[in-house]
């Protein structure tokens, strides 16, 4: 399913993408890819009800709220990230 959605998303942002945009999307997405692929199913099925000025009030209140989130949303052992070299 993420690749699917993935390779729509990024037809779409080259379609309307011009310039150094474009060359960017074109580029060596690999990085980008993986970090969405983390990220997708925390981003995916949540919805932060934040106003500006609580996110530059509170925002190590804010980042313990995200970090909760994909916590309860993320298997970590099932996605290596803690198997990387240092």
């Amino acid at each position: 399913m993420f690749e699917e959605v993935f390779a729509n998303l990024l037809n779409k942002q080259t379609k309307e993408a011009g310039g150094q945009r474009r060359e960017m999307l074109e580029r060596n997405l690999t990085g980008t890819k993986k970090l969405l692929e983390v990220l997708y199913p925390v981003l995916g099925y949540s919805y932060f009800p934040y106003g500006l000025d609580e996110l530059e009030q509170q925002p190590e209140e804010r980042r313990k709220d995200f970090r909760a989130l994909i916590g309860v949303n993320a298997n970590l052992e099932g996605m290596g990230l803690l198997e990387l070299p240092v």
